[in-house]
């Protein structure tokens, strides 16, 4: 599996049938995992991507790009079909719940917005880190959402109403990645400050 510049963003698919890359030279690859083929190339963003997720169906991505924006992309005919953000600055980080109403993405200023992914429109706007934020993700069940940010600290946050429900302090550097686990009731995280944590929540 080959681009053309560097590769930072992948995922599988909940099957793995399929996986996808997202790759500096502003593409995106759908590959077949059983025979290693490229199925499909997207393009459209103007700036690296720096984060790509499957939805839960398997049928459309949405992709996160240091031009300012995310996309969500039909699988099938590999066309965008909703742009959202208003490039004001790098999309870092992008998730969507597992139900298919809601995307959340984060910027390098330190704005993360939640939208509704039929219209487009914003939910929710995140407001409470220092910095740039690295890593947004929803929990299992979809209505929570963690960040974790250049600040040292993760938030978790009511997705519908952007409200920040628990700060997590204790890292001494910026937090590069956090995680939920499978039952939304403990996070993982890992720092700048070469130490991972467990939090529960």
């Amino acid at each position: 599996m080959q681009s053309t510049d560097e590769v930072v963003t992948l995922g599988y698919d909940r099957h793995s049938y399929h996986l996808i890359t997202g790759s500096f030279d502003c593409s995106i690859k759908l590959w077949d995992c059983r025979s290693g083929k490229n199925a499909r190339t997207m393009k459209g963003h103007k700036g690296g991507i720096s984060s790509a997720k499957f939805n839960f169906l398997g049928d459309q991505i949405v992709t996160g790009s240091l031009d300012g924006t995310a996309k969500v992309w039909d699988l099938s005919s590999g066309k965008c079909i909703l742009t959202l953000g208003k490039k004001n600055d790098e999309v870092l980080s992008v998730d969507c719940n597992l139900v298919g109403t809601m995307i959340a993405t984060a910027s390098a200023n330190g704005s993360c917005n939640v939208y509704d992914q039929k219209n487009g429109e914003v939910i929710a706007t995140l407001i409470g880190h220092r910095g740039e934020v690295s890593r947004i993700c929803f929990n299992p069940q979809g209505n929570k959402l963690l960040t974790a940010g250049s600040d040292s600290n993760c938030r978790i946050w009511d997705a519908a109403t952007g409200r920040c429900d628990q700060l997590l302090e204790g890292h001494r550097d910026e937090v590069f990645s956090a995680t939920f686990n499978y039952n939304g009731d403990m996070i993982l995280s890992g720092s700048k400050d070469n130490t991972a944590r467990v939090w529960r929540c």
